[in-house]
């Protein structure tokens, strides 16, 4: 994750022009040829380009937001359960543009002995 507002835009705009190179890149012309060639490396770099900024966004979520909580309520069993360590589990999310890193607080609850995650606000 970057620091910054300008640090964050830097990142990305160096992102989209790889993703413009991939389209206009002399070596890459010959690769295509066809409209659904074509079609097909603009949604791949689109797709990129969203994965990219999901998990910027995720990533300055979880930072920006309050602190987590010591404990949370079980799903299961319902009782408060508290946090399992300080550090952060990431988890792979599947999304509408592919697979995301997403770290969150993983809970174990002592009662039912089961780990969550809980979704937060």
């Amino acid at each position: 994750m970057t620091n910054s507002y300008d640090e964050g835009l830097a990142a990305f705009l160096a992102e989209a022009k790889v993703a413009y190179e991939q389209m206009f890149k002399p070596e890459r012309q010959a690769e295509l040829r066809t409209f659904s060639q074509r079609e097909l490396c603009v949604y791949e770099e689109g797709r990129r380009l969203s994965r990219a900024l999901l998990a910027e966004h995720l990533a300055h979520q979880l930072h920006e937001s309050a602190p987590r909580k010591q404990t949370a309520e079980c799903p299961h069993c319902q009782r408060e359960c508290r946090v399992v360590s300080q550090d952060l589990e990431v988890r792979p999310v599947s999304t509408l543009v592919g697979d995301v890193a997403f770290p969150r607080a993983k809970y174990r609850c002592k009662h039912c002995r089961k780990s969550f995650f809980p979704s937060g606000h």
